[in-house]
């Protein structure tokens, strides 16, 4: 085993790389843990959006007949 700065550094890639490859949802995971506990720690409810509520169209012209122009 070398133990100059370049072959480290290379050990060091080679290990990480190798790591990734076994554990590729690692930080998708990590990060939905941490979204969870921020959410379950905080006080407010999480904010939900909701579709527009559905409204009939109303024609322009009886718009402009009941109120005026």
């Amino acid at each position: 085993m070398c133990h100059r700065p370049q072959c480290k550094a290379e050990r060091k890639r080679r290990s990480q790389a190798e790591w990734s490859r076994r554990n590729p949802d690692y930080w998708t995971e990590r990060r939905l843990r941490q979204q969870a506990e921020k959410l379950r720690a905080s006080e407010d409810p999480p904010r939900v959006r909701a579709p527009p509520p559905h409204l009939p169209r109303i024609p322009a012209e009886w718009v402009q007949d009941t109120i005026g122009s």
